[in-house]
């Protein structure tokens, strides 16, 4: 599981997929991966490499820091938002 000061990077994924549209199964074609590795990442069963989470956020349409910053949001219980400037447009 990937774990940065206690936040879960997978529920953060979660959000912003939900928020983009984007469904597990595009997600996982679009990263050049599968349903199954999304799945346990997004229930944090698994960590992914640094080269994969820059490509899952790449298909999510934010950048690293932001997804890191929605967790963190997540993690104090604040409301999660996704910067302006990483919405896809």
């Amino acid at each position: 599981m990937l774990h940065i000061a206690g936040m879960k990077l997978g529920k953060a994924v979660v959000y912003v997929r939900s928020k983009n549209g984007i469904s597990q199964n595009q997600l996982a074609r679009e990263s050049d991966t599968n349903r199954g590795y999304i799945y346990k990442l997004e229930n944090d069963k698994l960590s992914p490499t640094i080269g994969k989470l820059e490509e899952l956020c790449e298909v999510l349409g934010v950048s690293v820091s932001s997804l890191v910053s929605i967790a963190e949001q997540q993690t104090d219980g604040t409301l999660p938002t996704v910067p302006e400037d990483d919405k896809k447009e």
